[in-house]
């Protein structure tokens, strides 16, 4: 899941957004053409005036910081017993 949040979070870098509001209900995962990624919604407030040296360091700790928040609501699921069963992302 981490390289599919990154890698989405580093396609809206790659155009200069920053997105703003970094809740895990903003992060959906989806699949396309047999292959999952994860599509950013709520870009109301999206950054635009971000160097790109900020940029590649706000990927790497929005990536971190919406994985702690999709662990800490795996936990919580499970703590509950309504945890899903796993199956292998498709990349």
């Amino acid at each position: 899941m981490r390289p599919l949040t990154y890698h989405a979070f580093k396609s809206l870098h790659d155009l200069g957004v920053s997105h703003g509001d970094a809740k895990l209900d903003n992060f959906h995962l989806v699949t396309d053409d047999g292959k999952d990624k994860i599509m950013i919604v709520d870009l109301e407030s999206a950054d635009y005036e971000q160097t790109e040296e900020e940029l590649a360091y706000t990927a790497k700790t929005k990536t971190n910081f919406v994985m702690r928040q999709y662990h800490n609501h795996l936990e919580c699921m499970k703590h509950d017993c309504l945890l899903l069963p796993k199956r292998p992302l498709r990349a």
